[in-house]
């Protein structure tokens, strides 16, 4: 199957070289871009999760606003393949969920939803992607 990366190459092909160019302790950084970019490769339905806060401030007013954005616990990325959502939570090879991580996957899975913890590209074809 042909697909759009640039140039046209064989998907293959395409993920041999991302193979080829992983480290051996890679960070949860990236790795998630790996499997960003394999997800867009696979043309899948997903997006990146922020969740954090910010402080902004009104140019008119002076006044600042402290905004959160995002769920506490959600996972770093969201796949919908034929009907299943799916969140991953990027992690590297010793990363550990916080509590917060836990009760969101509880929550998602009891609502239908398949969550993994992912350390790698492997896994997430392991499942599926």
């Amino acid at each position: 199957m042909n697909i759009f990366v640039g140039e046209f190459v064989e998907l293959d092909i395409y993920l041999d070289n991302m193979k080829k160019n992983r480290t051996v302790n890679p960070s949860e950084h990236a790795i998630q871009n790996l499997i960003l970019e394999y997800l867009a490769t696979k043309r899948l339905f997903f997006w990146r999760n922020n969740v954090g806060s910010a402080v902004f401030e009104n140019k008119k007013t002076g006044k600042q606003r402290f905004i959160r954005f995002g769920i506490a616990g959600a996972p770093d990325v969201f796949v919908l393949k034929q009907g299943q959502l799916y969140g991953l939570e990027v992690k590297s090879a010793k990363g550990k969920l916080q509590p917060s991580q836990i009760e969101f996957q509880k929550g998602f899975e009891a609502a239908g939803g398949f969550y993994a913890v992912v350390r790698s590209l492997d896994e997430v074809i392991g499942i599926g992607l």
